[in-house]
């Protein structure tokens, strides 16, 4: 969204800052709760109509931060031997790298883009999980193949790219989050 917005795809910028309230946070609710987490429904809402009201680049960057500290402060109740680890990191990076192949597929057929907000998603979700992989030690097993996988990942992204353009092929981005999958089993 906050990528987006910056564009100026106002469309695209809102529909993506309501994903998260409006698809994952009722289900992340009672788990924050449960540990103790701060909630950040609140700056979240902020965020969407930061991005809805056309705001200055400022003002939802501001609102942006705002996010990003609260879900870090989340993420903070998590044992930090368990949170630091390589194999927890991986694992969650290839969580959402599995979301990235999921939303990839709805948007892509047949190497064409047939819906461009889940085109968009999928990018969002790879930029995620690889600054997750890119904080691991580079000597890891497989770590050049997984960075390697990734760099390829990221060059299917095409910013300009709209509704029915030719892109990678969606068995070719499945293939290459399977690739990638192999070698982070090799993660303890």
């Amino acid at each position: 969204a906050h990528e987006m917005a910056g564009l100026g795809n106002w469309d695209y910028a809102a529909a993506h800052a309501q994903h998260p309230a409006a698809e994952t946070y009722d289900n992340l609710k009672p788990e924050l709760e449960k540990r103790g987490a701060a909630p950040f429904e609140a700056e979240l809402d902020a965020l969407v109509e930061q991005i809805i009201e056309k705001k200055t680049a400022a003002q939802i960057g501001q609102a942006y931060d705002a996010v990003i500290a609260k879900i870090d402060a989340a993420h903070g109740v998590i044992e930090a031997g368990k949170r630091t680890s390589p194999s927890f990191v991986m694992a969650s990076a290839m969580a959402i790298l599995k979301l990235a192949a999921s939303e990839y597929a709805i948007g892509v057929v047949n190497g064409k883009i047939v819906n461009l907000q889940e085109y968009q998603d999928a990018h969002g979700f790879i930029s995620v999980a690889d600054q997750m992989i890119a904080a691991l030690d580079k000597t890891l097993p497989g770590m050049p193949e997984i960075t390697a996988g990734l760099a390829k990942l990221k060059t299917a992204w095409a910013p300009s790219a709209g509704m029915d353009s030719m892109v990678t092929p969606e068995s070719d981005m499945l293939g290459a989050i399977s690739r990638i999958e192999l070698k982070a089993g090799k993660i303890r």
